[in-house]
């Protein structure tokens, strides 16, 4: 049995390490990769989405760093041109990345009610929702099962 570091045994296959298999008869041997990732359930990795994956901090720096910034001159006042402007910014910054999350939810849940809607529309009228064998209802609209 191979040993990795400090002296721990490894897996036979451990993420695609060859190992030797024997087979049925038990004379000579042969290599299979091991695969991971390909079993009954795994989503694929586009379809998981980590939580709090849109989190953006706020700034590090505080505005009010400015205050007392020396600009050369002394008649104007740090505050007014300076820290308000950037603290304005930041509220303007966070009304607009609401409005687009509130844009996203609202186009997320239109198109839930149009597939519900469109589900509804096909019982209604009797159209099966995917494909089915041996169906003639709309060559024979008296024919049902």
């Amino acid at each position: 049995m191979p040993f990795g570091q400090f002296g721990q045994p490894m897996p036979p296959a451990a993420f695609g390490a060859v190992a030797p298999t024997q087979p049925a008869g038990g004379v000579g041997s042969r290599m299979s990769v091991a695969t991971f990732g390909n079993g009954v359930g795994s989503a694929p990795a586009s379809a998981i989405q980590k939580p709090y994956a849109n989190y953006t901090p706020p700034a590090p720096i505080s505005p009010y760093l400015n205050l007392f910034r020396n600009t050369g001159n002394p008649g104007i006042n740090n505050y007014y041109t300076l820290v308000r402007p950037m603290l304005e910014q930041q509220a303007f910054n966070q009304q607009v990345q609401a409005g687009l999350q509130a844009a996203e939810l609202n186009t997320r849940l239109q198109q839930l009610q149009l597939q519900q809607l469109q589900q509804q529309q096909n019982q209604m009228l009797n159209r099966p929702s995917g494909a089915s064998f041996m169906n003639f209802q709309q060559y024979y609209p008296g024919l049902k099962r």
